[in-house]
C-alpha cells in the first residue's frame, strides 16, 4: 500500500429489488492510506537549549524535549503514539499533564517533555554532558525502489540495532556504537545487545517492519525499536567557573598580571571545566580606557552543545584621545546573564595597553 487519497463507493440493491436493477449508490469523502507507524529514518529527538545555563549547579534547571515521529511517507504517525526517554543524569517529567512520566503521546506527530537537572543527585553526568534517548515502537527504513509500498526481496534497508543510549557518544563511519554497560532496550529479551535485527523470530540481517508481506524468509513484519540520542551540556551559573584564554596573534597565552596588549589581533577562548561550550547566552564584552579602543563588538554563545571552547576575536586599536592622564586599559569580560539562567557576574581581564 501507498500513500494516497481515496474515495470508497459503496453499493446496494433497493428493498425490495425492483425489477430494472437499479442500485443506489454513495461516495465517502476523500480519504487517506498511510502505515501509520514510525519509521527510523523519520523519528527525530531535539531540545530547545543545548547549553543551558546553571543546569550543572542548581537542581530543577529545565529543558523541553521534542520527539517527532512520522511514517514513511512522511505523515504524522497516529494520535496517541507513544515514545519512551531516559537520561544519563538528571530526570525527565511531563508538566504538561501533571505527572511524572518518562513517556509521552503523539499529537500531529509531536510530543513534548521536561528534561531536568540535578547535580546533587549521586549519579551524575560527569563531563557535564548529558545524554537522553527518545525511542518508540516502529519499523525500519527501506528504500521501495518500485514504489509498491512494501519491502522486496533486494531493496536496500537499515537494519537497526537495539535502541542504545549512547552515553559516551561514540561513533563510527556507519554512525553512534555501542559500548558495553550502556543501557539498552532487550526487545528481544535475550540478555544482550543486538547490534542488528532484535526480533527473535527473524535472523539479523532481515528487514523488520509492517511493509515486509513476505512468509518470513525475506523479512519479518515484527516491530522493532527505532530512536534517537540527543546531547544537553550542563552549564555553570557563574563565570568563575568557565575556562578562559587570551591568546595574541602569535597563539601566545596571555597573563593581565604579566602581559599587556598593544594594538592588534587578539583571540579569546571560553569553555566549561571539561572543554564544552559555555551556556547560551555567555557574553565576551570588552571596554577601554585612555588612548586604547577596541574595535571589535561583544559576541554572544549561541545555541549548541559542541564539545570546545566559545571563540572571539578582539581588535585593539589605538583612540582618537590624547589623555596622557588616564591609564590606558583594555577590560575583557566574561558573563553569564541573569537573564538566561546566569549569576550576572563579570569576571574581567584588565591589561594594560601599550601604544
Amino acid at each position: 500500500t501507498i500513500a494516497t487519497p481515496v474515495r470508497v463507493i459503496a453499493t446496494t440493491e433497493r428493498s425490495p429489488a425492483d425489477l430494472v436493477n437499479d442500485p443506489i449508490s454513495v461516495v465517502s469523502d476523500s480519504l487517506t492510506v498511510s502505515s501509520g507507524i514510525v519509521t527510523q529514518a523519520r523519528f527525530s529527538v531535539g531540545v530547545d537549549t543545548f547549553n543551558p545555563a546553571a543546569a550543572a549547579d542548581i537542581n530543577g534547571i529545565s529543558v523541553t524535549l521534542t520527539a517527532t515521529a512520522y511514517d514513511r511517507f512522511g505523515n504524522a504517525v497516529p494520535d496517541g503514539t507513544a515514545v519512551n526517554f531516559t537520561s544519563e543524569c538528571g530526570g525527565i517529567v511531563d508538566p504538561a499533564n501533571g505527572g511524572p512520566r518518562g513517556a509521552c503521546e503523539t499529537v500531529n506527530g509531536n510530543c513534548q517533555l521536561e528534561w531536568r537537572s540535578q547535580p546533587a543527585a549521586d549519579t551524575v553526568c560527569a563531563d557535564n554532558r548529558v545524554t537522553i534517548m527518545a525511542h518508540a515502537l516502529g519499523e525500519e527504513a527501506f528504500s521501495d525502489d518500485n514504489g509498491d509500498g512494501y519491502y522486496t526481496n533486494g531493496e536496500s534497508f537499515s537494519d537497526n540495532s537495539e535502541a542504545f543510549r549512547n552515553d559516551n557518544e561514540s561513533s563510527d563511519v556507519g554512525g553512534p556504537t555501542y559500548t558495553p554497560g550502556e543501557l539498552f532496550i532487550d526487545l528481544d529479551n535475550d540478555g544482550s545487545f543486538g547490534d542488528a535485527t532484535p526480533v527473535a523470530n527473524a535472523p539479523a540481517g532481515l528487514y523488520n517492519g509492517i511493509g515486509c508481506v513476505s512468509d518470513g524468509t525475506v523479512c519479518s513484519s515484527d516491530v522493532i525499536s527505532v530512536f534517537g540520542n540527543i546531547e544537553i551540556v550542563a552549564g555553570p551559573l557563574d563565570a568563575a567557573s568557565l575556562n578562559v584564554t587570551i591568546e595574541d596573534a602569535a597563539a601566545a597565552v596571555l597573563n593581565p598580571e604579566v602581559d599587556s596588549v598593544a594594538p592588534g589581533s587578539y583571540v579569546v577562548r571560553v569553555s566549561d571545566a571539561f572543554g564544552n561550550v559555555p551556556p547560551k547566552g555567555t557574553v565576551i564584552s570588552t571596554s577601554s580606557t585612555g588612548e586604547c579602543g577596541v574595535a571589535t563588538p561583544a559576541a554572544t554563545m549561541s545555541n549548541s552543545n559542541a564539545l570546545g571552547a566559545f571563540v572571539a576575536g578582539v581588535g585593539v586599536i589605538a583612540a582618537d584621545a590624547n589623555d596622557p592622564e588616564t591609564s590606558d586599559t583594555v577590560t575583557i569580560a566574561i558573563t553569564i546573564p541573569a537573564d538566561v539562567g546566569g549569576s550576572g557576574n563579570s569576571r574581567n581581564f584588565v591589561f594594560a595597553c601599550n601604544l
